[in-house]
């Protein structure tokens, strides 16, 4: 059940099998939001949302930033959607693993509503990786 427009799928990809009660607890919390309250969360978290979202939008924008936030905090991994550190090896072939990031990125922004892949591999692209920065900057426009 729930929001036909949430996409549960993608924030239980991003938040993984081990995150997936924190995922419906968030969604939960976010579903009882007013819209006010939850362009008040986007802005905390530093983002300058524009214009007139969709609900849905903004609750799986919401749940993503708190999923996100919470599993850095929690994990001693590396941040996977923090900006990209500088490549010495500019030239070579992407990683798996850094394949891998690209796809997760991407993924946070479709589901977010940030255009089709290739829109949102130039946001990246130009925002060296940051997805907080490729974000608000389609917010700003």
């Amino acid at each position: 059940g729930g929001d036909p427009g949430v996409d549960m799928r993608l924030l239980m990809e991003l938040g993984g099998p081990e995150n997936q009660r924190e995922v419906e607890e968030e969604t939960r919390r976010a579903r009882s939001m007013s819209n006010q309250e939850l362009l008040a969360v986007l802005r905390a978290a530093g983002q300058q949302p524009q214009g007139a979202y969709d609900r849905d939008t903004l609750v799986t924008a919401v749940v993503s930033i708190r999923v996100y936030e919470s599993i850095m905090m929690s994990s001693s991994r590396s941040p996977s959607l923090a900006p990209s550190q500088p490549d010495s090896n500019a030239g070579d072939p992407p990683s798996a693993s850094k394949e891998a990031e690209l796809r997760e990125k991407l993924g946070l922004l479709s589901s977010m509503g940030f255009g089709d892949e290739s829109t949102a591999r130039e946001l990246l692209r130009v925002h060296g990786g940051d997805v907080n920065k490729a974000i608000d900057s389609v917010l700003r426009r």
